[in-house]
């Protein structure tokens, strides 16, 4: 089962790529939000289990599928997370910026004739276009490789 976070990473992912750079923020944003919802949740278990007797501490560990899980290492995990999917966000912005000004560019170009009919402007355009793609494939290869990001999430967390 994918973590809602994951969702959410993925489908900013997906909107990166196509270019959507306003709801590739959105989803990378609400990943964020819900891993900082998970950290919290965790970390109030982790208060809530310091008060248990060790009886109860042992039960616990007894009943527990993963004897190696632990809420401090799945917060841990989760905090290492926070600044990828933070730089994400950037790039997002970043990318979205730099992509308006090309076209302001080009429609400035066609505006002011510097071509010859629509075959130019298309041109001019289509140029903006391909500078938006190269710009989200170099903002990929700055950022982490998402499949790496998600199978150490996989490995060591649970994804409740």
């Amino acid at each position: 089962m994918t973590a809602p976070w994951q969702t959410h990473y993925q489908l900013g992912l997906v909107y990166s790529l196509s270019g959507n750079f306003d709801s590739a923020v959105s989803h990378f944003t609400a990943a964020v939000d819900v891993i900082q919802l998970k950290i919290k949740n965790l970390q109030a278990r982790v208060t809530e289990k310091n008060s248990w007797s060790k009886e109860r501490r042992d039960k616990d560990l007894a009943e527990s599928k993963d004897v190696f899980y632990t809420e401090e290492g799945e917060i841990e995990d989760l905090q290492q997370l926070l600044p990828d999917i933070q730089l994400k966000i950037v790039d997002m912005k970043e990318m979205k910026a730099a992509s308006v000004e090309k076209l302001q560019q080009a429609a400035k170009a066609m505006l002011l004739g510097k071509g010859e009919g629509p075959r130019s402007s298309g041109a001019v355009f289509s140029q903006a276009r391909e500078g938006e793609a190269s710009g989200s494939a170099a903002s990929s290869s700055r950022s982490s490789d998402a499949k790496p990001l998600i199978c150490q999430v996989r490995r060591k967390v649970s994804c409740s």
